[in-house]
């Protein structure tokens, strides 16, 4: 649920309170970085949210999208820490990367509306989105890629992301490019 929306009198207070929450009552580092995934998230409701009102103002989608990319920026920072500390915490990258394929999922969503105001600003999260995820995808299989198990668990992430292509450009008329691209991405998997 996106909660309060940027904008209204209260945000300011739920601001200071998502600090104090994570940076005062938290006492685990990996306790802080499930705290921030799921505050990136509430950031994504708010932009859902925000859209869904006659004219929202490009001020309030602005804040939303920055404290979206802090909070994003600061799980993926926190998640290489907690693994490098521990590697038998690779479930913190996991859950992240799902979260952020699930946040590239909802974006490309967004996007597809041809009414979208402020659409840069969206374009900024999902470009966002898209880098932190490859960055902790790039993270697990160069560190953390000693099995087959963890092989083919990386390939099953791949699958999510040409999942998403594939529904995303479902709707548009067929392009040559996108679908020599995606047979390319798919010959690289194996």
């Amino acid at each position: 649920p996106a909660g309060t929306l940027p904008g209204q009198g209260k945000y300011f207070f739920e601001k200071i309170g998502e600090w104090l929450d994570v940076n005062l009552f938290t006492p685990g580092t990996k306790d802080k970085q499930a705290k921030k995934v799921r505050f990136s998230s509430e950031r994504l409701a708010e932009l859902t949210e925000l859209i869904s009102q006659s004219s929202p103002r490009e001020r309030d989608i602005r804040e939303a999208v920055r404290r979206y990319e802090y909070f994003l920026r600061s799980a993926e920072a926190m998640a290489e820490v907690i693994i490098f500390l521990d590697g038998h915490e690779i479930a913190v990258a996991e859950r992240l990367e799902e979260t952020t394929r699930h946040h590239e999922q909802v974006l490309g969503g967004l996007l597809g509306f041809t009414n979208l105001p402020h659409r840069e600003y969206f374009y900024r999260a999902l470009n966002e989105t898209q880098m932190i995820n490859e960055q902790i995808f790039k993270f697990m299989v160069e560190k953390y890629q000693a099995t087959d198990a963890d092989i083919e668990k990386h390939r099953r992430m791949l699958d999510g992301h040409f999942a998403i292509v594939e529904e995303l450009t479902a709707g548009i008329a067929p392009d040559a490019r996108v679908e020599d691209l995606l047979a390319e991405a798919r010959k690289h998997q194996t």
